[in-house]
């Protein structure tokens, strides 16, 4: 067991970009605790620009989950270089879903030899960590508060956590020029709508959300649509503009600290349940968030009550759902089209939509 103050911190993050942001307040916790600590974090590609944008001096170790093979290969990579700087506290802030991930996270725990080690205990799953966070899937506690608390061995809290995502001038200047070169003009109120999910099984209709494009942006309200997405979901944006009367502006592939500045001049997001609720809520943008049967509590946008509306089909839209996972949560990967997501009736989000732009506009629904 490790005693006084550690040199050589390495923290798990091998999320999502959304999972990473949701743990800006946790790393900037951490930072701001060990001070002239050495910290490392592991990430995963697509997540690693958000920890890089805090500018919190944090090193940054990439391994991919795709895979099998280069899996294995950044794992090992990743054991030899922890094994020959030997960690002084590992931090594992991601939960543990399934036995399978369990094995392989314990595994992992005990190469790297941390002298001390830190987790969250998932549902009994966690229990090989020197000290563990008692945690359940089905409970309501949001996931920036669940990443807080698992720092709280080490006399870490925060009372007003605030997910962050550093945007530099740069970019800002970037998404100035895209804009210009887009040809709508400064007066232009923009809307950021992402179609597209790292699961199939959450993403909303193509044709529903080509559909709430056209509706929000006609020629009468002064708007115009973001259409955002990462490079593998290119076709369901074009899907999308195809059928949106072309008020649109391509927002696909680029890197995500750009991606963040043109989202930040947005007055509206509508997503799925996806990275892009956590990027706009990030940058104080009111979101729309169409979730299956995820653990809405756990995962709505880091906002006030009245910047966001989080939509979900209730629990017997898939008949599957209660016999097999039972609420408040549904993992299934192998549905298509998502039963759950099919549910949802393009007016509750067109309405949705409306209530938000309404209140923060102060007058009535267009």
């Amino acid at each position: 067991m490790m005693t006084g103050k550690p040199r050589r911190i390495l923290v798990f993050e091998a999320g999502g970009i959304g999972d990473a942001i949701l743990a800006t307040p946790a790393l900037t916790a951490l930072r701001r605790r060990f001070p002239e600590a050495a910290i490392t974090a592991l990430a995963t590609p697509r997540a690693a620009p958000v920890i890089e944008s805090l500018r919190l001096d944090i090193g940054i170790e990439q391994i991919r989950l795709g895979r099998r093979v280069a899996r294995l290969c950044d794992a090992a990579r990743l054991v030899l270089s922890a094994r020959l700087r030997r960690p002084d506290l590992l931090i594992d802030l991601s939960s543990i879903e399934t036995e399978a991930a369990a094995r392989r996270r314990r595994t992992l725990v005990a190469l790297v030899g941390a002298r001390r080690s830190v987790g969250r205990n998932t549902d009994g799953r966690g229990e090989f960590f020197d000290e563990a966070m008692a945690e359940s899937l089905s409970d309501g506690e949001h996931e920036v508060r669940r990443k807080l608390r698992t720092l709280a061995p080490l006399d870490i809290s925060e009372d007003k956590p605030e997910p962050g995502f550093g945007v530099s001038a740069a970019d800002r200047a970037a998404a100035r020029r895209r804009l210009e070169e887009s040809g709508a003009g400064d007066d232009v109120e923009w809307i950021a709508v992402n179609p597209g999910s790292f699961l199939p099984t959450r993403r909303w209709p193509a044709d529903r959300f080509a559909r709430l494009v056209a509706e929000l942006t006609g020629e009468d309200t002064g708007r115009m649509a973001l259409l955002t997405g990462g490079e593998s979901e290119r076709a369901i944006v074009e899907q999308v503009a195809a059928g949106a009367s072309g008020r649109v502006l391509r927002a696909v592939g680029l890197p995500l600290t750009e991606l963040a500045a043109l989202v930040e001049r947005c007055r509206l997001a509508v997503t799925n349940d996806t990275a892009m609720s956590h990027l706009a809520a990030s940058c104080d943008v009111p979101v729309v968030v169409i979730f299956g049967r995820t653990n809405r509590a756990r995962y709505r946008p880091w906002l006030p009550d009245d910047r966001f509306e989080a939509l979900q089909a209730p629990p017997d839209a898939c008949e599957r759902f209660r016999a097999d996972i039972g609420p408040p949560e549904c993992r299934r990967t192998d549905c298509s089209p998502s039963a759950c997501m099919t549910a949802i009736a393009y007016d509750a989000v067109l309405d949705a939509a409306r209530r938000l732009l309404a209140r923060m506009e102060g007058g009535d629904p267009r």
